[in-house]
């Protein structure tokens, strides 16, 4: 009898030991937290569109999606990290990746509201005239400061030399040549734009991990 007991006994251990390591595998979930860019612009022809609207480049919280991305097309998933804040992108009007070469005309935009995601889930970047405000055409041109922040501390790269006015979505040279030429690209080198987002983070736009370290 008493065998049988400890055998019982050792029997609903191993059971109850089973059943917590379950859920505790259950519990864990290394699915990663990422963001997608979709163009919702509608293509070229469709829609009383005459040209098509490229995505040239988009920027949330820590994550730079460097490609462009054609109307009516998603770029690739990037990992990204938890968080609410505005998108940031730059519109190509009539400009196609096929056609090489950067494009004549950028137009620099924000989202309308701050996008929010979970850890783990998908965050869904939408760009287009109703989710996105800075496209003059439009009717929606961007606030001078919100342009700022985006010529000279998110995309400078794309604006050196170049002086950008967000009231008629044009570029003109620089007066002396000067404006932005300082500043650091978003390709491949860290940008601080800790004090314009009221952040204590800086931001490495070539990483795409997720990763942020304090300022």
């Amino acid at each position: 009898m008493k065998n049988k007991r400890e055998v019982r006994w050792w029997s609903l251990l191993v059971a109850c030991l089973a059943g917590t390591a379950a859920g505790a595998l259950a519990g864990c979930n290394d699915t990663a937290t990422t963001a997608q860019v979709e163009n919702a612009f509608p293509a070229a022809g469709d829609g009383g569109s005459a040209t098509a609207m490229t995505v040239y480049k988009t920027w949330w919280v820590t994550t730079l999606f460097p490609n462009p991305v054609p109307a009516q097309a998603s770029s690739e998933s990037e990992r990204t990290i938890p968080g609410t804040d505005f998108a940031y992108a730059l519109l190509a009007p009539g400009w196609s990746s096929d056609d090489g070469g950067r494009p004549p005309r950028l137009i620099a935009t924000k989202s309308a509201a701050k996008l929010s995601v979970a850890v783990h889930d998908v965050l869904h970047i939408e760009v287009s005239d109703e989710t996105f405000v800075g496209d003059c055409a439009a009717g929606k041109p961007l606030d001078p400061a919100d342009a700022q922040l985006i010529v000279e501390r998110i995309f400078p790269g794309d604006f050196a030399g170049l002086s950008y006015d967000p009231g008629t979505c044009s570029t003109t040279s620089a007066p002396d040549g000067s404006a932005n030429a300082d500043a650091t690209s978003t390709d491949g080198h860290q940008l601080d734009i800790a004090s314009d987002l009221g952040t204590d983070v800086r931001l490495d736009a070539a990483s795409n991990d997720g990763d942020a370290s304090a300022d």
